[in-house]
């Protein structure tokens, strides 16, 4: 008969014991646990028999962030996972609250390493604060700080930009840029000057945005959108085929 091995010297409950093998040939323990802490636990059992690191429910290798424009790409990575419902995304900005502004699922219970990320688009200028909520099957959470805040910047000057894709079929984005904050007008009109869509009619702060423009109810053909905010205007011309 083979030898028993103490996975954990604590006496707590524990329940739900999983052993699966990594590309190495260990062994991975997993056990729930009501002892305080995350509320699922893990060991390494080496070849020999012996015991390896502890293992933690969610390990994170990184948590990075990028900015591109008004757009900012999160992404991080797991070493390894055990039963990882997912990750919500939360966002605030200067002294605000944090929001939820998106989720992504997680991979369950994995020994590989699994990247992930989320882009967060049409920011306004300011500084940003981002976190993942991690949620475990039974709804334990944990939470990861991104450590350096986000900087959005103003753009220098007014900026209408050309439609993408174009032509298209039935939806494309149009973005721009404002350098001081304002009443915003986009609007879209057929050849004839007659107005078939407004997309934005109200004060946006300076910064650089993108929205999205369905023509589902229009017919094909040549059209054009026109930005005006103060004394700027801008007007280009985009193509639906259908």
């Amino acid at each position: 008969m083979g030898s028993t091995i103490a996975l954990s010297s604590l006496v707590s409950n524990k329940s739900r014991l999983q052993i699966i093998s990594d590309i190495t040939g260990a062994g991975l323990a997993f056990w729930t646990d009501e002892r305080v802490g995350d509320g699922v636990y893990g060991q390494k059992i080496n070849t020999n028999g012996t015991l390896g690191n502890q293992i933690v429910p969610v390990e994170l290798n990184n948590f990075g962030a990028a900015v591109n424009g008004n757009s900012v790409l999160l992404e991080w990575s797991t070493a390894t996972e055990t039963n990882n419902a997912g990750f919500s995304i939360e966002r605030k900005s200067g002294d605000g609250s944090w929001v939820t502004i998106g989720e992504v699922a997680g991979a369950g219970t994995s020994t590989a390493v699994i990247h992930y990320s989320f882009a967060d688009k049409s920011l306004g200028s300011g500084n940003y604060y981002y976190r993942l909520i991690q949620k475990d099957l039974d709804g334990t959470t944990k939470i990861y700080d991104l450590l350096n805040e986000v900087l959005i910047g103003v753009p220098e000057k007014f900026e209408l930009n050309q439609n993408f894709p174009n032509p298209f079929n039935p939806t494309t984005s149009i973005s721009f840029s404002l350098p001081v904050s304002g009443v915003v007008s986009l609007k879209v009109y057929n050849t004839m000057g007659e107005e078939v869509a407004t997309l934005v009619n109200e004060t946006r702060e300076a910064g650089s945005y993108e929205i999205k423009f369905d023509a589902t109810k229009i017919t094909s053909g040549i059209y054009f959108y026109t930005l005006t905010s103060g004394e700027f205007q801008m007007t280009k011309k985009l193509v639906l085929m259908k």
